[in-house]
């Protein structure tokens, strides 16, 4: 019994000594720059960092849709946000839950490349390019009355 009872502590102490991997939440970085732009699109090189490939790609794409929503993108035909702020859009909460979870957001991505993806310490890092539809996004957001024709609020 004693033999049994040692063993048992032995290999929960071993459990609780391993490393846990948690995953790692989005975090906006704001690492958005615009590469190219037209009247109708926007090219984006955007980073990200996440506890896999695919969360990483994904964040870099949440990241590139927010910074349209409510930062703005300089040298752009978008340099004011299309939203403004977070706290404005809290009524539209549905929208946007919609748009990223079910991919809806993807009806307006045109083309998208990684042009980099490194793994250091189980963080995974993407750098990709995404060209955005924004007069599809407009239209998208002034049919849920979300923005008004010619972006008034």
């Amino acid at each position: 019994m004693k033999i049994y009872f040692w063993f048992i502590t032995y290999v929960l102490v071993l459990a609780s000594c391993t490393q846990k991997n948690t995953p790692l939440a989005y975090q906006p970085t704001g690492e958005v720059k615009c590469l190219e732009h037209d009247d109708r699109t926007l090219k984006l090189q955007v980073r990200s960092v996440g506890s896999t490939f695919q969360d990483a790609a994904f964040y870099a794409d949440v990241s590139a849709f927010e910074n349209i929503f409510y930062k703005g993108i300089p040298n752009s035909n978008q340099e004011l946000p299309l939203l403004g702020s977070r706290n404005e859009m809290r009524g539209q909460v549905g929208y946007f839950e919609s748009f990223f979870n079910s991919g809806d957001y993807m009806k307006f991505v045109t083309e998208q490349q990684v042009v980099s993806h490194s793994e250091s310490n189980s963080s995974h890092f993407v750098e990709k390019n995404i060209t955005i539809d924004l007069f599809a996004l407009r239209r998208d957001l002034e049919q849920a009355k979300i923005i008004k024709k010619f972006g008034i609020q």
